[in-house]
């Protein structure tokens, strides 16, 4: 079993690794992508202060890409090896998952074969490495893999660094102490997954800035705004009690009609609607210029909101430009007078 699980490893990892390279290289950030500047600066600089608090709550990422730096002395290569690891440590839990449910082999080939071809694993490595995602999903299926072995010291160690890779997967230690509390000593249960817990805190307390940044956390909007895997292609759907397929029929999705169509279906279907106040899409230059007069020129988009800084969207849009011709091609004020205002 171990042996078929080793050889799906790394013939998955060999096909990821040719994706990666066909896919092409991004050039933001000298190739390292819109986020990868900070972490460059946490792996190879030391600068451990770089980036918001969000990007400091993963530290397990940069401190994998500063041991891989040490050896290849190249930033790019070394979030490309952390990568590369990450995935196969992913299709590693994810076989070792599969393997406790006694899954047939055509299962753990089928899944294989979908983390390959899922597409995300590999655009994160060709347009930007430098993000941290890959490797929290992997750290983050490791660490459930583990808690459904029960407690013990490589638990234990599993746990505190699925916690230091994403601050989500202190769902991880939460599972592992509802499945083994009643299966084995409390004091050795406590003594697998508590380690995870005060690492949690501690990378926490680093990240926000204090106990008054984790004060803050308690804020839904704060939680929402650190939920790095969700994506704005998801519907999140809250106190939803039973199946409306309805719902989601008869719509031109990705259109400006989805709101109204997916308005007239809830009506159409009796579904009370709550609806929050209007925001923007960056899909085109005259949002594109709305979201510069926010980040760069203090001009609000609604005076009934509190503006968000969106820190990676200004370090992306300061390159922009700095490199490219995107202030003359929004008509915007000129080259030196963006410099200073971006600084």
């Amino acid at each position: 079993m171990r042996i078929t699980k080793t050889i799906l490893v790394l013939a998955a990892t060999v096909a990821y690794v040719l994706l990666t390279l066909l896919g092409g290289r991004a050039s933001i950030a000298g190739g390292l992508g819109p986020e990868g500047s900070v972490y460059e600066a946490m792996a190879v600089s030391h600068d451990l202060q770089a980036g918001s608090a969000v990007d400091k709550l993963a530290p397990a990422f940069p401190l994998a890409a500063a041991m891989a730096f040490a050896v290849t002395g190249n930033a790019v290569l070394s979030f490309l090896i952390v990568n590369v690891v990450a995935f196969a440590v992913l299709v590693w839990a994810a076989c070792w998952i599969l393997d406790m449910h006694a899954a047939p082999l055509h299962v753990k080939l089928t899944v294989t074969l979908t983390l390959v071809l899922l597409g995300i694993p590999t655009r994160i490595s060709a347009f930007a490495p430098g993000q941290p995602h890959l490797l929290g999903v992997a750290a983050f299926s490791m660490a459930v893999a583990a808690a459904r072995c029960g407690s013990g010291v490589l638990t234990a160690v599993l746990q505190v660094a699925a916690v230091m890779a994403s601050p989500i997967a202190i769902a991880a230690p939460l599972y592992g102490l509802w499945r083994n509390w009643r299966r084995e000593p409390i004091a050795r249960v406590s003594a697998t997954f508590a380690p995870a817990f005060v690492v949690w805190l501690l990378v926490q307390y680093w990240a926000r800035g204090g106990a008054s940044g984790l004060v803050d956390l308690m804020r839904f909007s704060r939680v929402r705004a650190d939920a790095a895997f969700w994506s704005e292609s998801l519907f999140i759907l809250l106190g939803l009690k039973a199946r409306h397929r309805r719902l989601f029929e008869d719509v031109t999705w990705s259109t400006d009609q989805v709101a109204d169509q997916t308005l007239a279906r809830a009506a159409e279907i009796g579904l009370a609607v709550h609806l929050l106040p209007a925001w923007y899409d960056v899909d085109d230059a005259q949002s594109l210029s709305v979201l510069y007069g926010e980040l760069f020129e203090d001009r609000p988009f609604s005076p009934r909101h509190d503006r968000h800084r969106a820190a990676s969207s200004a370090r992306l849009l300061r390159t922009l430009l700095e490199r490219n011709d995107l202030a003359a091609r929004l008509d915007l004020v000129p080259r030196p007078a963006i410099a200073v205002a971006a600084g």
